[in-house]
């Protein structure tokens, strides 16, 4: 998703699931078209996000509250790192709302992650073609 070039797919809508800044510059600064790595982030983080939403939905269910602190923030850093905003602040909001003593739902953070893997899948998919 540099430069707003790339990654046009992954928009759905108004709604930017990806954060351009995010991948906007090379290490030297530059303006950098998309590249096999960004691509391989992204689809990293598609692909290992279900277990730890899983372990979040685990956690929270049998009231361990330091296992799904630990897996909120673990989801909040990975969807920033990628420039998955929307997501790590639905994940920030969780991971605040387990340490005030509440009991979230974490079916906000699977529906934020659905709409960036179906996206990215259509991406791939369309990519492939």
């Amino acid at each position: 998703m540099c430069g707003g070039t790339t990654w046009e797919e992954l928009p759905s809508g108004e709604e930017k699931l990806l954060d351009d800044r995010t991948w906007s510059q090379g290490p030297d600064g530059d303006e950098m078209g998309e590249t096999r790595v960004e691509v391989d982030v992204v689809a990293t983080f598609v692909e290992k996000a279900p277990e730890l939403i899983g372990q979040l939905e685990s956690a929270l269910q049998t009231g361990d509250t330091e296992a799904a602190k630990r897996a909120a923030h673990t989801l909040k850093g990975s969807a920033r790192s990628i420039g998955a905003n929307d997501l790590g602040m639905v994940c920030q909001e969780i991971e605040y709302a387990i340490k005030e003593g509440q009991s979230p739902n974490p079916a906000i953070v699977l529906i934020h992650f659905k709409k960036l893997e179906q996206a990215t899948e259509a991406y791939f998919a369309k990519k492939a073609a």
